[in-house]
C-alpha cells in the first residue's frame, strides 16, 4: 500500500487542528536602545516567512501523530512522521519556570529537554516505533516505516522547534525564548484535546504581545521590531494535569 497524497490527505483531514492553528534557542543581536520604544512588537508587519510557516506544519502533524496514537492507526503515524522529517523538527533546550495561579497550587522550576516519564514522546523515532507496533506485521506497512525513517535525514536545516512540558492544574509554565528583531515569530502549544490553556507572549518589558485562550490548541504569531527576549506564559486553567509541546521556529 503506498503513501498516496490522498492518504495523506485523508489522513490529516482526520486531525483535530483547531482554529487557532491557522490564525531554539538562538544568537542574540542587541538592537540599538534607542530603537527599544514601547512594546517589541511590529504591528504593520504581516508577512509571513517558511519558518513560521513550517512551524504551523509541524504543529498540525504533531495532532496528527496524536490522532494514530489514539486510533491505533499506523498511516497516521507514519504520514506524521514523514511530515516533521520534511520540516527537520529540532528539540529545543528551554529552562521552564512554573509559578502557582491558583490557590493551593505549588511550583518549582527545572530545565526540560525531553519527555518526561510518563508523557509520549513526539521526537520522529518515538513515533515510527509506535506506528511499527500497530503494523500488525504488515510489511507494506513496515516499509513505509523504514522509509519514513531514512527520509528524517534529508529533511532541511533550521526547522521547527519543539520543547516538551508538562503543567499541572492551577499552574503556569514560563519559557523564555529569544526571537531576532524583524522576522515573523510563531508560537503554537499543543495538548490533549480537552486541554484549557491561556497562552500569553510578553516581551522584555512585560508589554503583552499576543494573547489566546481556550479549549485545545493555542496559537500566537507576531514580528519583533529588534532581537529580543520572551516569555512565553502557559497556563492550565482546566482540571487537569496536562503535558502539551511548544513549538516555534
Amino acid at each position: 500500500m503506498k503513501l498516496t497524497p490522498r492518504v495523506l490527505l485523508l489522513s490529516l483531514a482526520f486531525a483535530f487542528v483547531t482554529p487557532a492553528l491557522l490564525a531554539g534557542e538562538k544568537k542574540v543581536e542587541p538592537a540599538a536602545d534607542a530603537a527599544k520604544k514601547g512594546a517589541n512588537v511590529d504591528t504593520a508587519a504581516h508577512k509571513a516567512s517558511p519558518g513560521a510557516e513550517a512551524v504551523v506544519h509541524a504543529a498540525i502533524a504533531n495532532r496528527l501523530a496524536m490522532y494514530g496514537d489514539a486510533n491505533k492507526d499506523a498511516i497516521s503515524l507514519i504520514a506524521a512522521a514523514r511530515i516533521l522529517g520534511d520540516l527537520g523538527i529540532q528539540t529545543g533546550k528551554y529552562e521552564i519556570r512554573t509559578v502557582v495561579t491558583q490557590a493551593g497550587a505549588k511550583g518549582d522550576a527545572k530545565v526540560v529537554t525531553a519527555a518526561a516519564s510518563g508523557q509520549t514522546d513526539y521526537t520522529i523515532g518515538a513515533i515510527l516505533a509506535r506506528a511499527r507496533q500497530h503494523a500488525g506485521g504488515r510489511k507494506d506497512l513496515l516499509a513505509l516505516a523504514d522509509e519514513a525513517a531514512k527520509s528524517t535525514t534529508r529533511g532541511r536545516a533550521g526547522g521547527p522547534i519543539m520543547v516538551p512540558a508538562r503543567v499541572d492544574t492551577g499552574h503556569t509554565n514560563l519559557h523564555t525564548i529569544s526571537y531576532r528583531g524583524g522576522e515573523p515569530a510563531t508560537v503554537v502549544v499543543v495538548g490533549s484535546p480537552d486541554a484549557d490553556f491561556d497562552l500569553v507572549v510578553k516581551d522584555e518589558s512585560g508589554n503583552v504581545v499576543c494573547r489566546q485562550t481556550g479549549l485545545g490548541d493555542s496559537a500566537c504569531r507576531w514580528t519583533p521590531k529588534w532581537t529580543g527576549q520572551y516569555r512565553v506564559e502557559v497556563a492550565n486553567i482546566g482540571r487537569a494535569n496536562n503535558q502539551y509541546r511548544v513549538w516555534t521556529n
